[in-house]
């Protein structure tokens, strides 16, 4: 079978197939809608150098000084780190996370405490520091047991069933996405969505296709419920065809890209799905022995 050079060149995409076609969908929708302090993040927002910046957190650090109510220095406080957080300004997310923790303990707010830990471990997953992420988010989820919050409870253990995930603990990320789904219920297809997407990775990563297939589905379902958006649907689909793939499933896979591709203008808002199921389809192909369209699948792929 003859390749030629831009054929071979797809191989230096096919690395990333199922990195894409597994990519996760947790949210790490840490803001709390509820706030009245909301003008902080627009704030935060628009800061457009280093001097606004500086001048920003000089007077958050004078408020932590000032003995005033807790409760208002910690939502002041946590907004301020949000909004650092949304600037990729981690170390300072972290910090001012651990300050808002400090206060939450010494006026015995265990709702803030855990929302505190929650940040601390988000900006130590966002540092590349995964035990100690692990660590935080255990802890958060074991103070959201003790309050009774199972909507929080589940979201942590969907937290730290993507770090083991990345750490390749598979093992691991499928107790805690099972843990998840057992503290969500059909009020809460979002929720359900993540977790079952998040075993749909473990088992995929264990080398349990036909149950990753199926959790990817069960995911698909709960994100119709919601009218979640057809991209964030095309990488469930893209995901199942990978592991149809991997099982050696050509024709059934091709069918799911080839179906993705006949949505191509919406596929094309985001231009890095649209390329991991073009590369996706060309190497398929390939592999099937159908060698026709290769040529042109990763010319589009590259281009």
């Amino acid at each position: 079978m003859k390749i030629n050079l831009k054929i071979l060149t797809k191989y230096l995409l096919l690395s990333f197939s199922i990195l894409m076609g597994c990519k996760s969908k947790e949210k790490e929708m840490i803001a709390n809608p509820e706030s009245d302090y909301s003008f902080l993040l627009e704030k935060i927002r628009t800061i457009s150098n280093k001097d606004s910046l500086d001048l920003l957190l000089k007077e958050t650090d004078e408020l932590l000084a000032n003995e005033i109510n807790d409760s208002i220095r910690i939502a002041k406080v946590q907004e301020v780190a949000l909004g650092l957080y949304g600037q990729n300004q981690f170390e300072l997310f972290k910090k001012y996370s651990l300050a808002s923790y400090d206060l939450s303990s010494r006026s015995k707010d265990s709702t803030n405490m855990a929302r505190s830990l929650r940040f601390i471990g988000f900006a130590h997953r966002r540092l590349s520091r995964p035990d100690s992420a692990l660590l935080y988010f255990s802890e958060a989820t074991s103070l959201y047991s003790r309050l009774g919050d199972k909507a929080n409870e589940g979201r942590m253990y969907i937290s730290m069933a993507n770090l083991r995930e990345d750490s390749k603990d598979y093992v691991g990320a499928t107790s805690d996405a099972i843990e998840a789904l057992k503290r969500f219920d059909n009020t809460q297809p979002d929720r359900l969505s993540e977790a079952y997407h998040s075993l749909a990775k473990a088992s995929y990563g264990l080398g349990q296709y036909d149950d990753a297939i199926s959790y990817f589905e069960n995911s698909i379902e709960q994100d119709l419920k919601i009218g979640n958006s057809f991209l964030e649907i095309s990488r469930s689909k893209n995901a199942i065809a990978v592991a149809l793939r991997d099982q050696e499933k050509y024709e059934e896979a091709i069918s799911i890209w080839e179906a993705l591709m006949n949505e191509e203008e919406a596929l094309q808002k985001d231009l890095y799905i649209y390329a991991y199921v073009l590369d996706n389809l060309a190497h398929t192909n390939l592999l099937a022995g159908d060698n026709e369209n290769v040529e042109e699948d990763l010319q589009s792929a590259l281009s």
